[in-house]
């Protein structure tokens, strides 16, 4: 195409379409920003509506008196999901589980005289006891392995020492509850 416009002119076509331009992008930005405002403005009616709703209703609840102020909401929640932990967390069994299980396999001749329990997440225990005879002594610890809940016996060689009215200890392992 052939340039026939003077200079003059030529600046003057450049600038006519520079103004186009700009207004052709303000004029895109001010219809997207009128677009964005009609369609968040209903997102926002919401909010605000759901908002005045919940202050009416925590107003409501602080009348009855069953909320000090509207935070407790935000504790109530804490404290409800603590709850909800600790209702699922595992508990470790009762010590007295433990004692209810030796108790139960007990043989004539043993006397029981105490049970240490160091740590029941481990389900481990040590019994003191008083056998009559080694006899005695070796069918309780016969006893305790074969049951089911007691996953160890540990007796140790010392137990034996004597033939008649030996103290023994010995360490169990019980099965996981």
């Amino acid at each position: 195409m052939i340039n026939i416009l003077p200079p003059s002119q030529k600046k003057l076509v450049r600038r006519i379409r520079i103004m186009r331009v700009v207004a052709a992008y303000l004029a895109s930005v001010i219809v997207l920003a009128a677009v964005a405002v009609v369609l968040l403005l209903p997102t926002y009616v919401s909010i605000r509506s759901r908002e005045t709703a919940l202050r009416s209703h925590t107003r409501a609840l602080e009348a009855n008196g069953v909320m000090v102020s509207a935070t407790d909401i935000t504790t109530l929640e804490a404290r409800t999901k603590r709850i909800r932990e600790k209702l699922t967390a595992k508990v470790p069994a009762s010590p007295l589980v433990f004692v209810r299980i030796v108790s139960d396999v007990a043989v004539p001749g043993v006397k029981l005289v105490g049970f240490d329990i160091p740590n029941p997440e481990k389900n481990t225990a040590q019994i003191r006891g008083t056998a009559s005879t080694r006899e005695a002594l070796q069918q309780f610890i016969g006893v305790l392995q074969k049951d089911t809940r007691i996953a160890t016996v540990d007796s140790p060689i010392t137990n034996f020492v004597k033939s008649s009215e030996s103290e023994f200890t010995l360490t169990l392992t019980f099965v996981q509850p």
